[in-house]
């Protein structure tokens, strides 16, 4: 322990070295480069004489800084605590971000900085489960490999005399010739992940990905009052930008909707919820069952309108980033980021008085922010625009530009990108391009922090259609997708979705007996699936949900909570393979998050152990509601029916949604860790 200790107080000691950055980096991490108010740079350049003098101080203080905590890194990869562990990837990626933004150049953001930025971000989350990873993999890859030592008879007695002979090797569960091998490969994955440059996380995390996949990551940084917001998509440089809280606040005298209150309303919404559910069997006569699903559904209006709220003043103009690709017409698309790029370009001229052939050079808008813009869709609001006119006139700032954010240009400028949104829908309309349809087979995968992972965001108002999983760091989903490839002999540019036997599932209904609601609904439809197995009413014993999770595909559990009480995680973490996990219970998918450690919870034993996919609640739910949801995700999935449309069990989740009688309250309880799964009817 007081080894422990001395270990934990160096590396504190050091990442308090290392933050201790000079007077003028400091002010600019503090406050950072705001996206929608007058930035930083302005204030800095107030102080200074010479705006030309202060960028390239401010440029060697952060790389000397970045230095620093590469050193520390380096100290404490192996016995640094994970909370310290996480600080120094965090406090990299924003100096690494800051460095981007005031890089000498003609790009909006430096792509090099910004995938230095995102890498760092992604090492941040999940420290702590990628080190239980690392031991899962040596533990199963060494019971793969064990040895047999079965025979218990006794050496004859010239055996003294001669060799041993060779002592046979079998594997204890079966494993196919190419589980091994991604075992080895994974366990290789993980050992260097640590120390990769920006070209190798690219190749090795980003570049890996379906085409039709898009991942947006988010690291909160509630101290600060601000979150980072990475994109990443294959073939495609990572985006990060930085979104100030309450930002269109700042000049009024409003309150700002911040972290904390956030925070605040979601856990008063789950209480009283939870009181509801806590007294519904004592609500008897007509008028006390009324009263009832009224305050129910005042809370699930509530849930609602703050989701709403997190959507329009968190992400405001950049929730585009979360979205994946729509139907979109090339030429009028790149007609649209030219006429966005000169019009930033000339107010940015006017605005500080430099003709537009001068010394100010025109910054191209990237495709990924062009796409951002353009989803704000056909009628875009004046706060949204607002957002992107200080993003893109912030880009001109670290060229040395003054920008008078209260001039009648920015007012101008205002007008024009919002014409020229709306212009770019309704001409595709004309070319008959549905803008604002999404393409087939769009999958979008959020890596929350340990701050943002208590909020179903995949219900926000621009998400909720879509089909959309989480996983708590970026390392899983590189997992799940190396699993794949190597499991159907897929070359990296080619893929294979994940598929399940509808015929091989196993089912734990109603185990303690008490929910009769859940069983009626499903007992006679499970019962009568030819090649189903499973226990109704029954509490299953261990060694049998050990046996079930490995050799069925698909694996569902109707009781309560997450099953914990039947299966220890480490029995879980430690299967060479595990089935798709629906888990009904209530608060399944929940995780606590614990002082300085990653957020834990039962469900993430399926992650260490492979499940491709886990649909679980994020909180307490009702029987009868949970079970129509249920119903309804099963059919649409194709599980319980021989359905001609392909859809994927986060798309079928997605679906349950807006067909729950409590859409948010119930609805947005139900989330998806991991990778969209598709149904095979099989014999």
């Amino acid at each position: 322990m007081r080894e422990h200790f001395t270990k934990h107080t160096k590396t504190e000691s050091m990442l308090s070295r290392v933050l201790t950055l000079p007077s003028n980096v400091n002010f600019m991490l503090g406050k950072g480069l705001d996206t929608k108010r007058p930035s930083v740079m302005k204030r800095v350049y107030t102080k200074q004489s010479n705006p030309a003098q202060t960028l390239p101080l401010l440029q060697t203080s952060l790389s000397t800084a970045l230095g620093q905590i590469e050193k520390a890194h380096t100290t404490c990869l192996n016995t640094g605590g994970i909370g310290a562990m996480s600080s120094i990837y965090k406090h990299a990626g924003a100096m690494t971000f800051l460095k981007g933004c005031l890089a000498d150049g003609t790009n909006l953001f430096d792509a090099n900085e910004a995938g230095h930025s995102a890498y760092y971000f992604e090492m941040a989350n999940g420290f702590k489960l990628r080190r239980e990873m690392k031991t899962c993999l040596t533990t199963r890859l060494k019971q793969s490999l064990a040895i047999d030592t079965t025979d218990h008879t006794w050496p004859k007695k010239e055996a003294a005399f001669q060799e041993p002979p060779a002592k046979k090797r079998r594997v204890l569960y079966n494993e196919k010739d190419w589980q091994t091998e991604h075992l080895k490969n994974l366990l290789v994955h993980y050992q260097k992940e640590q120390t990769l440059d920006d070209a190798s996380f690219q190749k090795e995390f980003v570049d890996i990905l379906p085409c039709h996949w898009t991942v947006c990551s988010l690291t909160m940084d509630p101290t600060h009052h601000q979150f980072y917001m990475t994109q990443l998509r294959s073939g495609t440089a990572p985006v990060v930008i930085k979104i100030p809280f309450g930002r269109e606040k700042k000049h009024t005298k409003e309150s700002c909707f911040t972290y904390e209150q956030a925070v605040a309303e979601l856990n008063d919404i789950l209480q009283k919820s939870d009181e509801t559910i806590h007294v519904r069997n004592d609500r008897t006569s007509k008028s006390q069952v009324n009263a009832w699903w009224t305050e129910r559904a005042a809370l699930d209006q509530r849930m609602k309108t703050l989701l709403s709220q997190i959507e329009s003043e968190w992400f405001g103009g950049f929730k585009g980033l979360l979205c994946g690709r729509y139907e979109e017409d090339e030429a009028l698309f790149k007609q649209a980021q030219t006429d966005l790029a000169k019009a930033v370009h000339e107010s940015a001229c006017k605005i500080t008085k430099t003709q537009p052939n001068g010394s100010l050079p025109l910054i191209p808008i990237q495709e990924t922010l062009c796409r951002m813009a353009l989803r704000l869709g056909p009628q875009p609001s004046d706060i949204d625009i607002q957002d992107l006119i200080y993003l893109f006139l912030g880009s001109y700032e670290s060229q040395g530009a003054n920008i008078n954010y209260t001039s009648m240009e920015v007012k101008i400028l205002k007008l024009k990108i919002s014409s020229l949104v709306s212009k770019y829908h309704i001409s595709s309309k004309v070319m008959s391009v549905n803008t604002m349809q999404q393409l087939p087979d769009e999958h979008v995968i959020l890596i929350l922090d340990t701050h943002a992972q208590m909020f179903p965001l995949e219900s926000i108002p621009i998400l909720r259609s879509s089909a959309v999983s989480r996983l708590p760091c970026l390392s899983f989903l590189r997992d799940r997708v190396l699993r794949a490839r190597t499991q159907h002999r897929v070359p990296n540019d080619q893929w294979s979705e994940v598929t399940v036997n509808a015929s091989n599932a196993y089912y734990v209904l109603n185990p303690s007996g008490d929910l009769k609601h859940t069983q009626s609904q499903f007992e006679s439809i499970f019962q009568n699936v030819p090649g189903w197995r499973g226990l109704i009413e029954e509490r299953p014993m261990e060694l049998d949900l050990e046996t079930a999770l490995k050799s069925s595909d698909i694996y569902m559990y109707f009781g309560h909570s997450a099953g914990q009480s039947f299966i220890r995680g480490q029995r879980i973490r430690q299967l060479p393979s595990c089935a798709v996990a629906i888990l009904m219970g209530c608060s399944s998918g929940s995780l606590d998050k614990k002082n300085e450690y990653n957020p834990d919870g039962y469900v993430l034993n399926y992650l260490l152990g492979e499940s491709p996919t886990v649909v679980s609640t994020l909180w307490d739910v009702t029987d009868k509601s949970i079970d129509m949801f249920t119903k309804h995700m099963l059919n649409t999935w194709g599980l319980l029916s021989s359905s001609t449309e392909n859809t994927s069990l986060v798309k079928a989740v997605a679906s349950a949604r807006v067909h729950s009688n409590l859409t948010y309250l119930i609805g947005a309880s139900v989330v998806v860790y991991g990778v969209p799964c598709y149904v095979q009817h099989k014999s």
